[in-house]
């Protein structure tokens, strides 16, 4: 028996144990703490493996964002990428319900003078 503090009696087989314990709780948390970096480091490595070059995500050439502008017929603003539509003859944006009607008034022909 060991007296530690005053009026506290532990054994020689309790300290053991208390310090095992210890001990392996400070190994847990280690072994914790390799897996937490070691897994941070594969996420990084993953991050900066480049695209393939046929990717059609990394295209150089930007689309036009269509969402957030103003109709060219109607002047209401487009809120949703499966409502928008863009003009073949000017790459005006418009509604898909308005590009028959945008077409037809702002690229109608042109009179004949000479009839």
């Amino acid at each position: 028996m060991l007296d530690l503090l005053p009026g506290a009696h532990v054994t020689t087989y309790e300290l053991v144990i208390g310090a095992g314990t210890l001990l392996l709780g400070i190994a847990s948390v280690a072994s914790f703490c390799t897996v937490l970096v070691r897994d941070a480091h594969r996420r990084r490595r993953a991050r900066t493996v480049p695209p393939p070059r046929d990717d059609p995500r990394w295209r150089t050439e930007s689309i036009p964002q269509r969402v957030g502008r103003a109709c060219a017929c109607c002047g209401r603003v487009v809120r949703l990428e499966p409502d928008a539509a863009t003009c073949e003859a000017c790459g005006d944006v418009c509604h898909v319900a308005c590009v028959a009607r945008h077409a037809a008034r702002a690229h109608a022909p042109a009179p004949n003078p000479f009839r």
